[in-house]
């Protein structure tokens, strides 16, 4: 199991982390397809407490906590409006979306993202992903506190005349 040890940039405590490997997936047959749940699909009710007492268990690591469809909490952003983590084979994706000029919901990409946690026990409910778009790579770092999902975007110009390297932070509410 991968370790990275994170340090808090204003108070300097260090953290060590667990990157989670995604479990075997075993080949989904027709009859499966029809008795499961779509992961893309989430229904749950945004609540302060949305893991239960099973999933700290050792052996859980699946980053349900994630999973599902998060809404910026401002609307008008001019980042991400809305964030999907999908449950793949093997890997967990995120879709990010944006809005264009006219104000309209569009894809702006689909990415493989790695799950960590705290320790061996805790769920998984930290990623980071990472973006390269014409202009810009994007380096997303987030994490599920308190029912929030808080993302740092930290975005690097290719070419410096486009304009300075930035960071933002944005808050989403699972949908």
């Amino acid at each position: 199991m991968s370790k990275l040890t994170i340090t808090n940039v204003i108070s300097g405590q260090q953290i060590l982390s667990r990157k989670i490997k995604p479990p075997e997936v075993k080949d989904i047959t027709e009859e499966d397809k029809s008795n499961t749940k779509r992961t893309s699909t989430n229904t749950r009710e945004p609540t302060l407490d949305k893991i239960s007492a099973s999933e700290g268990e050792p052996g859980a690591g699946e980053p349900v906590v994630l999973l599902g469809r998060w809404l910026n909490t401002e609307q008008g952003s001019k980042g991400f409006c809305e964030i999907e983590f999908l449950d793949a084979k093997q890997q967990v994706t995120m879709r990010a979306f944006g809005l264009d000029e006219k104000g309209n919901k569009v894809e702006l990409a689909e990415v493989g993202v790695d799950i960590f946690s705290d320790n061996d026990t805790a769920v998984g409910n930290k990623f980071s992903a990472n973006f390269d778009f014409p202009a810009i790579k994007a380096s997303l770092h987030g994490w599920v506190k308190q029912g929030v999902l808080v993302i740092s975007v930290f975005n690097v110009y290719k070419n410096s005349d486009n304009g300075r390297n930035y960071f933002c932070r944005e808050f989403f509410y699972a949908a």
